[in-house]
């Protein structure tokens, strides 16, 4: 008797989602979670490489056709040219890396941490810093374009 009160007791002291949540979890199949640890694995494992070629290819062909267009909207096109070099820097470094520890078990930037002394402070800096500059970059054209907007006039006078 003493048992039911003291789990009653803890029922009415939690909030009913949780209590909800406890029941889930006790009637919960084990076949489920193993198919849903599966399914994170395979998304682990298949995803990443496709993000990487396709954010590759993306960002590589717009860097091409930025060098070629520069010319003309030189501060714009230089922006971006930036951008798509910070986000293959990212890219690299936020999911490549992950990536390649999940498969073969090596960590790039570990590895490079570990045995050179500069990279150990640098490495970081330069990741975060990239990190930020794309969103930097995006904020710097979005302005631009603004400035043109409100001022056409000014645009061709050099």
């Amino acid at each position: 008797m003493d048992v039911d009160n003291q789990t009653t007791e803890l029922q009415l002291s939690l909030p009913s989602a949780a209590v909800m949540e406890l029941d889930v979890l006790d009637d919960s199949d084990s076949g489920d979670v193993s198919t849903l640890t599966q399914l994170t694995q395979n998304i682990n494992t298949y995803l990443p490489p496709v993000l990487l070629v396709v954010g590759s290819l993306g960002n590589l062909t717009s860097l091409i056709v930025l060098s070629r267009l520069s010319h003309k909207v030189l501060s714009t096109c230089l922006y971006l040219a930036v951008l798509c070099v910070a986000d293959l820097t990212v890219l690299y470094t936020r999911c490549g890396n992950p990536w390649l520890f999940g498969i073969t078990g090596y960590d790039v930037s570990q590895s490079l941490m570990i045995n050179y002394d500069i990279v150990c402070k640098a490495l970081p800096f330069a990741f975060n810093f990239t990190f930020h500059l794309s969103k930097w970059l995006v904020v710097a054209t979005a302005i631009e374009g603004v400035i043109a907007a409100g001022f056409p006039q000014r645009l061709y006078l050099y």
